[in-house]
């Protein structure tokens, strides 16, 4: 994994054509990098609460901020719900990419949130299972 301290972003649903991706950005600097992208991301988010904002791309889509301690990895956080076209989230992805973000790692969301304690060892255990599982049995 690479430095904890990285604002870190990837898509957090399959790739490929779908009708909604979405994109996690997580890190000291997540704010920062939703303020460039998204003209309308607010001076003060509300956590968890959705927006329906336009990217610099010109795509539509809902935000999600979460400060620091409420979204998933424990850290300040934003989740962009996107149309899930490949060029819609490849144009989210370079975009953040050139304001200081690194693709996060295979993994690296659920370390992060391990390592905060949004999670304890077994519950991200569980997530990778969940994530590996091709069978209804590995499901449970």
């Amino acid at each position: 994994m690479g430095p904890l301290h990285d604002t870190i972003v990837a898509p957090i649903t399959a790739y490929g054509r779908g009708a909604v991706a979405i994109v996690r950005v997580s890190g000291p600097d997540a704010f920062d990098v939703a303020r460039a992208v998204c003209p309308d991301f607010p001076d003060r988010p509300e956590s968890g609460r959705a927006r329906h904002v336009r990217l610099e791309n010109g795509d539509d889509g809902l935000l999600l901020a979460f400060a620091g301690g409420s979204g998933y990895t424990g850290e300040p956080s934003v989740e962009f719900q996107v149309h899930g076209s490949t060029a819609s989230v490849h144009t989210l992805l370079d975009a953040c990419l050139r304001q200081g973000c690194r693709l996060a790692e295979p993994g690296e969301f659920t370390f992060r949130a391990f390592l905060n304690g949004r999670m304890d060892l077994t519950q991200a255990e569980a997530v990778r299972a969940l994530a590996e599982a091709q069978t209804a049995l590995q499901l449970r």
